[in-house]
């Protein structure tokens, strides 16, 4: 068994939550899978085209990012 070598743990997780990649680009659907205190890990189904920094939006109208 491997020893956890994370700074943090992780708290799994299954919200749905959309990309952000600025520059009138339309917004990506994806689903936020596990987060800790330094970082988080998102699952898309396509990722072609993203760029290495956007925003993560995580409520439907847009408010909490």
């Amino acid at each position: 068994m491997a020893s956890e070598k994370r700074k943090y743990g992780r708290r799994v997780i299954r919200y749905p939550a959309q990309i952000d990649a600025g520059a009138d680009a339309p917004l990506r659907e994806c689903t936020l899978f596990d987060v800790s205190e330094d970082g988080a890990q998102i699952r898309i189904g396509q990722s072609e085209g993203l760029p290495d920094e956007f925003t993560l939006v995580l409520s439907h109208d847009g408010s909490a990012r």
